[in-house]
């Protein structure tokens, strides 16, 4: 009962972990939307949205690992 109770005690901190990275990620995309101008060329544009995607299927990816992992 100790051990289950050990792992859930891991999953929770690491659940909330993610949930800070996220809100993080977040206020970083909000303030690079506030910073933005528009001289930034469209060659720019597409590897920022590529770099936000590579992001957040890291992020996912690591979630999913996690839950395996408690599982």
């Amino acid at each position: 009962m100790i051990e289950f109770l050990s792992v859930v005690v891991e999953f929770i901190e690491e659940k909330e972990y993610y949930e800070r990275q996220f809100a993080t990620l977040k206020s970083f995309e909000e303030v690079d939307t506030l910073m933005e101008t528009n001289t930034i060329d469209e060659e720019d544009d597409e590897e920022q949205v590529e770099a936000e995607k590579a992001m957040k299927i890291s992020n996912y990816a690591n979630f999913l690992l996690l839950v395996f992992k408690v599982t």
